[in-house]
């Protein structure tokens, strides 16, 4: 095979090669994202990347193909470009299988290559691509769970953050006014605990609060939302529960925890929740309200202990 004659063929019939290749990238059920982009948004750069594969047959130019060359660059900008179109990494790499496929075939019909060199290429390459393609795709799709993951959980309790809160709590409230039933917030709030931190340190802090996570997810159902809001507050959202069944939870929560021994401590660590329940509001309509009756539920509790410690004092 002569590199030169090679080379001008890619270059002469650039048209060709790149039509037969838009044929396959859209016949390909495996590139979803190509049936929503327009065969000009397509095409965009793939007369960049024959003129560098057409180039390094005669020459190889391993300097303007790195990442800081001129077709690196220019490769660089087409898989943000792809990537802004919604193609996944592995939808990315299939474009470019493709476009080699493309290229054997036209040199193959061409008589630049012989049919059994062609299949030698093909066979091979395909051998390979469709193993690294799998291999790309398990990864991008673990890669994306796990970023995912880690963007909608507590990294210390390993429960929903904050963020996945509110946008499951906007869900389910959502879901709720579309089926016609009550969806449940309890607010949680460990009284006392800025003295557990303060008296034994942020290391038993930190192993109470994953205790008491670990509590909270046991004491809920798997259609349930579990989540951390704030330092020592948590949140609960319970779909299809009503106001009744609710406090039912409340009571099963507290009458729990204060029989449970690793909550035990002479610091007299006590749970306060506030409950709301949907109606018509908004994500953070619920949650105020949620908020405030665990304010008063925590003002009710503080004058109880006063009472108590008061009653105490005038027997001594």
């Amino acid at each position: 095979m002569d590199l030169h004659t090679a080379s001008n063929q890619i270059k002469k019939n650039s048209w060709d090669i790149i039509e037969g290749w838009l044929e396959l990238v859209l016949s390909d059920e495996k590139i979803e994202s190509s049936y929503h982009i327009s065969k000009l948004d397509l095409i965009d750069g793939m007369p960049v990347v024959l003129r560098a594969v057409a180039k390094n047959i005669t020459k190889p130019i391993e300097k303007e193909l790195e990442k800081t060359g001129l077709f690196g660059i220019k490769a660089s900008d087409q898989s943000i470009m792809r990537l802004n179109q919604g193609y996944s990494l592995a939808e990315i790499f299939r474009e470019y299988t493709w476009l080699r496929e493309q290229i054997l075939l036209h040199l193959e019909k061409n008589k630049i290559i012989t049919k059994n060199e062609y299949l030698l290429h093909s066979r091979l390459d395909r051998a390979i691509d469709e193993q690294l393609l799998n291999a790309v795709d398990t990864f991008t799709a673990n890669f994306t769970k796990e970023l995912k993951k880690k963007a909608t959980t507590d990294p210390l309790t390993n429960i929903l953050n904050r963020r996945a809160f509110f946008s499951n709590l906007d869900r389910e409230l959502k879901r709720a006014k579309r089926y016609g039933h009550d969806v449940a917030l309890l607010m949680i709030d460990l009284d006392n605990f800025k003295q557990l931190n303060d008296k034994l340190g942020h290391l038993a802090g930190d192993r109470y609060l994953k205790n008491f996570s670990s509590y909270l997810t046991r004491q809920s159902r798997d259609t349930d939302y579990v989540a951390r809001v704030g330092g020592d507050e948590f949140a609960l959202i319970l779909p299809e529960t009503s106001l009744s069944q609710a406090t039912d939870v409340t009571k099963r929560i507290e009458g729990a925890f204060s029989k449970i021994r690793e909550f035990k401590t002479d610091l007299n660590i006590s749970v306060s929740i506030g409950i709301s329940i949907n109606g018509t509001s908004s994500p953070i309509h619920i949650y105020n309200a949620a908020d405030k009756a665990l304010f008063r539920a925590k003002k009710r509790k503080a004058h109880w202990t006063n009472s108590a410690k008061k009653r105490q004092a005038g027997n001594e």
